[in-house]
């Protein structure tokens, strides 16, 4: 099975990726207020909020890396 790629939402990147690394996770991309395009171009199977994103955050960086999300399409 192919590891899952994931973009990880966080207040900040060095939290970021700080806190992927210590849950095992190498992330595709850490996105965050300050480099919203982190994420473009990226496809990914999951986003992860990071525990230093806030709800207001959230809501801005979400346009963001939703179009990153991978879809399957059924024959």
């Amino acid at each position: 099975m192919a590891a899952l790629r994931i973009i990880v939402m966080a207040g900040d990147k060095a939290s970021g990726y700080m806190e992927a690394r210590n849950l095992g996770i190498e992330p595709s991309a850490v996105v965050t207020p300050r480099s919203r395009y982190a994420g473009y171009g990226v496809i990914a199977d999951r986003i992860m909020d990071a525990t230093s994103l806030t709800p207001e955050h959230r809501e801005l960086l979400l346009p963001y890396v939703l179009p990153s999300i991978a879809t399957i399409r059924q024959a």
